[in-house]
C-alpha cells in the first residue's frame, strides 16, 4: 500500500519518481504517544519563561532503540500526561542539531541577534502539547525577542536547516477559529516577511475515506471542489441533511504546493525523513509521553456504535463492533492529501463524520484551520497528526503521537524548500 496518497495528478506529473513507498525500515521505538487530558497552551509570560529556562538547559543526544522492543511498546497501554512537570524535566535536555549546529546554551556558542524581520517561517499550533512538538523540531533555538506593540502573542524562536522559525500557539482554553484568526493577525503585525506559514497539530481522521490510521498525517491539498479547507459549519444544511458551502477558501500557496511535490519525490528515491526527526523524542521522560501507543491501541469501531455512556475508556465497549483492517507492511506514518474540514466545534459522530466526507472527500476534522485561510489572513499550509476518528470513542491517548508526527512532517517540508524561496 503506497504510503503517498492523494496528491492530484497535475502536481505529480512534474515529479518523476514520486509517490513510490519509501523502503527504508522504521524504527518503531522512536514513535511518540501523549496521553491524558489536553494541555493547554501558554498564557502568560511567566509560564512561557519558565519553559524558556528549562528548554535552554543542558545537552543530549537522543538515542536509537532496537526494533526488538515494538512488541513491548505495543503491547503498552495508555500513560497520563501532566505537561509542565514532564515536559520541564524533558526539556531540559536540549534538542539535538540536525544541521551540525545546537543550543547556544548547550555549546556555548553564541547566536547572532535576530529582528522580527529577520523571520520567514510562522508556524501556529492550537494547543501547548503541539508546540512543544514543534519546538523539539527546531535544530537550533534563538532568544526571546521583546513582544511587539499590538502583538500579545508569545513564541518560541529558532531555526530549521536555512530557514528562520517562530512559533506561536492559541492562549490556553481558548481554541476554534476565531482565536486563531487572532492569533495570526497578531503574528504577521509583528513579522513583515513571513512567506512560508503553517498550521501544525492534532485533528480527527475519516477512515471511511481512506485508510486513515492514528498516527497518519493528513495535509491540506486542493481538489475539484474545494481549496484543501472545508469550513464545514459556513453553509446551510439543505434537504437529506446535505451540507451546501455558500464560499469556498483558497488553497495553500503554490509555494508549499511545490515543496510536497518535491518531498514527495525525495521519498520515493530516499524514504521518509520522519523517523529520523522522531528520534528526538526518543528520551527518557519524553518517551512515556510521546511514544506510540501501538497498534493494538488503534482501534476504529463501526460507525453506528456509540461509546459507552459513562466511561471514560473504550474498555467496556464491544470488542464485536471493531471494523476488521489489515495489518500495514510499514509502520512508517502514512501522509494522507487532501480536505480537511474545519469549524468551531468538535466533531465527535462517526455519521456525520461520514456524511461530510462522502460529500467532500473530506480525511481529517479539526477547528482553527479556516479561521486562519478565511479572507487570506494567513494563507499557510494545514498540517494535522490524527489522534482519533472523530466519533464518540474519542480520547486522548494518541495526542503527543500525532502531535509528533505532524511536526516532524512539517520538517520534512521545510527541508526541502531551499534558502533562495525563504523571501518573496
Amino acid at each position: 500500500m503506497p504510503v503517498l496518497e492523494g496528491i492530484p495528478p497535475s502536481v505529480m506529473n512534474e515529479v518523476p519518481g514520486a509517490g513510490r513507498t519509501p523502503d527504508k525500515p522504521f524504527d518503531s521505538s522512536s514513535h511518540i504517544h501523549h496521553g491524558g487530558n489536553v494541555p493547554r497552551a501558554f498564557s502568560n509570560t511567566d509560564a512561557l519563561g519558565r519553559l524558556e529556562s528549562h528548554l535552554s538547559e543542558g545537552s543530549q543526544a537522543p538515542s536509537r532503540n532496537p526494533v526488538s522492543r515494538m512488541s513491548g511498546e505495543i503491547e503498552a497501554t495508555s500513560r497520563r500526561l501532566a505537561f509542565p512537570d514532564h515536559i520541564e524535566r524533558d526539556m531540559s535536555k536540549s534538542l539535538p542539531s540536525r544541521q551540525g549546529t545546537g543550543l547556544s546554551s548547550a555549546t556555548g556558542r553564541s547566536i547572532s541577534s535576530t529582528s522580527f524581520d529577520d523571520y520567514t517561517v510562522g508556524w501556529i499550533c492550537a494547543l501547548s502539547v503541539e508546540m512543544a512538538a514543534a519546538v523539539a523540531m527546531l535544530d537550533e533555538r534563538h532568544p526571546v525577542l521583546s513582544l511587539h506593540r499590538g502583538d500579545s502573542n508569545l513564541y518560541f524562536y529558532g531555526s530549521i536547516g536555512h530557514h528562520k522559525v517562530v512559533i506561536g500557539c492559541l492562549p490556553a482554553g481558548m481554541i476554534g477559529n476565531n482565536s486563531a484568526a487572532s492569533v495570526a493577525t497578531g503574528m504577521a503585525r509583528s513579522f513583515p516577511n513571513l512567506s512560508i506559514r503553517l498550521m501544525v497539530g492534532i485533528g480527527g481522521g475519516n477512515p471511511s475515506v481512506r485508510d486513515i490510521r492514528l498516527g497518519d498525517v493528513v495535509v491540506s491539498m486542493p481538489g475539484n471542489h474545494h481549496g484543501g479547507v472545508v469550513q464545514y459549519d459556513f453553509g446551510k444544511t439543505t434537504m437529506g441533511g446535505k451540507f451546501e458551502k455558500t464560499g469556498s477558501l483558497p488553497p495553500p500557496p503554490s509555494k508549499l504546493l511545490q515543496a510536497i511535490a518535491r518531498l514527495e519525490a525525495v521519498r520515493g528515491i530516499d524514504g521518509s525523513k520522519m523517523p529520523e526527526y522522531l528520534e528526538v523524542f526518543d528520551t527518557e521522560h519524553r518517551r512515556k509521553e510521546y511514544s506510540s501507543p501501538g497498534r493494538m491501541r488503534d482501534v476504529l469501531f463501526k460507525a453506528d456504535y456509540n461509546h459507552v455512556q459513562g466511561e471514560a475508556t473504550c474498555n467496556k465497549c464491544d470488542l464485536n463492533r471493531v471494523e476488521n483492517r489489515a495489518d500495514r507492511d510499514s509502520l512508517v506514518p502514512f501522509v494522507h492529501y487532501g480536505a480537511i474540514a474545519s469549524g468551531n466545534q468538535v466533531m465527535r459522530d462517526a455519521l456525520s463524520r461520514d456524511v461530510l466526507g462522502e460529500q467532500f472527500d473530506v480525511l481529517c476534522f479539526e477547528m482553527e484551520a479556516a479561521g486562519l485561510v478565511n479572507m487570506g489572513a494567513f494563507p499557510c499550509l494545514v498540517i494535522r497528526g490524527i489522534c482519533d476518528y472523530a466519533d464518540t470513542h474519542k480520547n486522548n491517548e494518541w495526542q503527543g503521537y500525532a502531535a509528533a508526527t505532524a511536526a516532524a512532517y512539517a520538517k520534512e517540508v521545510l527541508m526541502n524548500i531551499p534558502p533562495s524561496h525563504n523571501h518573496g
